[in-house]
């Protein structure tokens, strides 16, 4: 929105489910599309506008030009990242990300358990409800203190089931990170603020939409991008004081 006001192109929300959604999108000159979307939905924009490009997204086989974040290099670094500090047993919390449905070609979860298996490190899946709160992260992580079978080392698909997994052990008098490790995702402002601050990894959100809004503009201005691509921007990881050497 901010790049869309810079060039002064105006712009309007809606979303997939309003009933008034076709009707909103009559005529627009192209389509940013944030989140993950089945292929029906998929089919309707392209209906609506020849100019589309997916935020969030990536798909296989391309049908249009995605831009997402690389979640499988983002694993290889949390991964590596705990293998280095001698973490023997790594533990992933976070949901079934994408069912049979979804157009999604990578998952946190398999790029996770990918990396694992390759540098020989026993991991251990937490599987969450569909919201990824405090709560839940709270929740899943006192189920997981009293079956007893608590790894080293824990990554959070999100920093809010990271903190409420955090407050779980520090409630529990299980010391962080002296006696666990825990990461979230996307390096929210709270990090800094939590105790010990939380290690996360960086998601370049704001620069994936920048990113999209000038493809976007191009697309309009110059009809340069007419082919289907995929672009990745890469994450980083943030290490705070929630992770320490084994």
């Amino acid at each position: 929105e901010k790049y869309l006001r810079k060039e002064k192109m105006a712009s309007t929300k809606v979303r997939y489910d309003d009933m008034n959604m076709k009707q909103v999108l009559e005529g627009v000159d192209g389509i940013i599309c944030i989140g993950k979307f089945e292929k029906k939905y998929l089919d309707t924009f392209s209906k609506l506008s020849s100019r589309i490009v997916l935020l969030d997204m990536d798909l296989s086989p391309i049908t249009n030009v995605c831009i997402s974040l690389d979640f499988d290099d983002a694993m290889c670094k949390v991964v590596n990242y705990f293998h280095s500090q001698g973490h023997k047993t790594i533990g992933f919390m976070g949901r079934n990300e994408y069912d049979e449905m979804s157009l999604q070609t990578i998952s946190r979860k398999k790029s996770f358990i990918k990396y694992c298996e390759y540098l020989g490190i026993k991991y251990e899946i937490f599987t969450t409800n569909h919201e990824m709160t405090g709560d839940e992260g709270y929740s899943v992580m006192n189920r997981v203190i009293e079956e007893g079978k608590i790894p080293s080392a824990i990554f959070c698909a999100n920093d809010p089931l990271a903190m409420g997994a955090m407050q779980a052990l520090l409630d529990a008098k299980i010391k962080v990170p002296e006696e666990v490790s825990i990461m979230g995702f996307n390096d929210v402002d709270a990090c800094n603020f939590t105790r010990p601050t939380l290690s996360t990894v960086y998601a370049p959100s704001s620069e994936m939409g920048e990113m999209g809004a000038s493809l976007l503009h191009r697309m309009i201005t110059e009809e340069d991008i007419s082919y289907p691509c995929r672009i990745q921007l890469p994450c980083q990881l943030v290490i705070r004081n929630s992770c320490r050497e084994k």
